[in-house]
């Protein structure tokens, strides 16, 4: 992933991890709004760059959440749309990770650069529960997974130097 990428799948985690703690069922709609924006501008920046097929799938992902969010008679599939979209995003990471390798980094880095699509994952099949605590188990993922984010920018600017 690139760093303005990194930086913004750390953003949405921490923001949607202490979102799914504190409001619980208002987290739908606000999850849905806040990925479509962060997929929308990520897929404009991926068309500028000319990686035509990534900047398109973001595109489309993101305006389709947007649709999901703030159209009513869909609430109900919003749900499950949020769940796909978090298991998509975490093997669509382990299929990048596996593409790009990662021979000759650090173990921690490894450690982050697979944990984080795993965590994704488990919280996407963890919405399709919908259990009351599946929503702090997944703010919890979530938070972790931004921490890891970080923590894997800083070890990558680490190795560069």
């Amino acid at each position: 992933m690139e760093k303005v990428e990194t930086q913004w799948v750390a953003i949405m985690c921490l923001c949607l991890g202490t979102l799914f703690i504190c409001k619980k069922a208002e987290v739908i709609y606000i999850a849905l709004v806040l990925a479509a924006v962060i997929l929308i501008s990520l897929g404009f920046f991926e068309l500028v760059e000319r990686k035509t097929i990534p900047g398109l799938i973001k595109l489309g992902i993101g305006i389709l959440a947007a649709l999901f969010a703030w159209v009513p008679q869909l609430s109900s599939v919003s749900f499950y749309l949020l769940a796909s979209l978090l298991i998509i995003l975490g093997l669509y990471e382990i299929i990048l990770t596996n593409k790009t390798g990662v021979k000759g980094r650090s173990g921690l880095y490894i450690l982050a650069t697979l944990i984080i699509p795993i965590l994704c994952i488990v919280a996407g099949v963890m919405l399709f529960f919908n259990q009351p605590w599946a929503f702090i188990t997944i703010g919890v993922l979530l938070i972790v997974a931004g921490l890891l984010n970080i923590c894997q920018l800083y070890i990558k600017q680490g190795s560069h130097k």
